[in-house]
């Protein structure tokens, strides 16, 4: 369990990362104590909370507004 990290939401939830097991692709569960665990099959209904982790340095531009939306770059 960890309460502090940034994905820990209190809800659980699909992350959509990627992963790979024996002979299969299977997607990733966040626990409400932020567990993190590998799930082979989306058969429940539950949140998506997709998550970007970006370098260091890269820039967020735009306003955020649908005529300026967010870049990254």
């Amino acid at each position: 369990e960890n309460y502090n990290y940034y994905l820990t939401t209190g809800n659980w939830y699909w992350t959509l990362s990627p992963g790979y097991y024996t002979d299969y692709a299977i997607v990733r569960v966040v626990f409400e104590a932020g567990q993190l665990i590998a799930a082979n099959i989306v058969d429940d209904v539950s949140g998506v909370r997709p998550v970007l982790n970006l370098k260091s340095d890269s820039l967020m531009l735009g306003s955020g507004v649908v005529t300026d939306p967010y870049r990254v770059s």
